[in-house]
């Protein structure tokens, strides 16, 4: 599954990633992906699943404060990839 993720986002978004941030940054990300336990990777997808659940909500409701908590959501995912930082 971590796999097939990977391979389908380099599919669409390799090419981008790879002129923006170079071969190793992408390499790395695609690594880490590869490298999360099982823990982390369902971890990493119910985080996933959020983000989109708040922003679906956030886009019907029209309220300021859905999006925030998407926000939120988003937040954590990107703390909880390994190696990221974010201040």
């Amino acid at each position: 599954m971590k796999r097939e993720l990977v391979e389908d986002n380099e599919r669409t978004y390799g090419q981008e990633v790879r002129e923006r941030w170079g071969d190793a940054a992408a390499d790395g990300a695609n690594r880490k992906m590869l490298n999360l336990s099982k823990d982390q990777f369902a971890r990493f997808q119910e985080l996933g699943r959020r983000i989109n659940e708040e922003l679906e909500d956030a886009v019907r409701a029209g309220a300021d404060l859905l999006i925030v908590h998407a926000a939120v959501a988003l937040n954590q995912c990107i703390r909880f990839s390994p190696g990221a930082t974010v201040s």
